[in-house]
């Protein structure tokens, strides 16, 4: 029983780990991105994204800290700072 309960805490205490080893990842390769935009478009023929579809969506990985990055999202013609039709934020 004791070997059982030692093995118990042991996976128990890997497990966060290996969730997190992950995650840090993903955050450290979006922060990586910081300053940057990327443009893109509509690709599904989904009737709720029919308002997206013919305009010029931005994203600006943006506001990056140790802890957290801003994503604001733009939607239509204009797509200068302080524009956004939301702001995606990561945490890390």
């Amino acid at each position: 029983m004791t070997t059982h309960l030692i093995a118990a805490l042991a996976l128990l205490a890997a497990a966060p780990a290996t969730v997190a080893e992950p995650q840090q990842a993903f955050f450290g390769q979006l922060a990586a991105l910081c300053g940057k935009a990327f443009e893109g478009r509509v690709v599904t023929s989904d009737p709720a994204d029919a308002g997206f579809a013919g305009q010029r969506l931005v994203m600006r990985v943006a506001n990056c800290t140790p802890d957290e990055v801003r994503i604001p999202f733009s939607v239509g013609a204009d797509h200068g700072p302080g524009s956004s039709a939301g702001i995606w934020t990561a945490c890390a």
